[in-house]
Parts: C-alpha cells; sequence; structure tokens
C-alpha cells in the first residue's frame, strides 16, 4: 500500500505574501485556522493610503485565496 503524499502547510510568512497580492498594506493579524483539509490563514491587511481594509483567507495547503473580505 503506498503511503499518502504529506500535507504541505504553508507558513505565516508565506499566507501573509499571498495576501499581499490581493491588498498590500499593514497585517494587523494573521492567524491559522485548522480543518479537516489542512485549514486556512486569515489574514487582516489594512492600507492607510487607500484606507481599504480586508479579511483575506488564504488556504494552507495550496496557498491560494479563498475569499476577500472588504471592510467599509
Amino acid at each position: 500500500m503506498e503511503e499518502p503524499e504529506p500535507v504541505r502547510i504553508i507558513t505565516r510568512d508565506e499566507a501573509v505574501r499571498v495576501a499581499k497580492n490581493t491588498l498590500d498594506g499593514e497585517v494587523q493579524e494573521a492567524e491559522f485556522v485548522q480543518t479537516e483539509d489542512g485549514g486556512y490563514y486569515l489574514v487582516e491587511i489594512v492600507n492607510d493610503q487607500t484606507e481599504q481594509e480586508a479579511t483575506i483567507q488564504i488556504h494552507a495547503v495550496r496557498g491560494d485565496t479563498m475569499s476577500v473580505e472588504w471592510d467599509d
């Protein structure tokens, strides 16, 4: 029986780098949430120049953006 591929979880810094592709700014918080499929990071970023604020969900295994929630 073959061993399954090990789950590769990206680091917090990698998640922040991916999130900054959506909104460049100051990271307020980056939190890891464990789930059955490996988990995700919630990265809160604020851009003072544009006054934009977003919470970006990054998949911890694939390293892609799952969702973006913009705050008014």
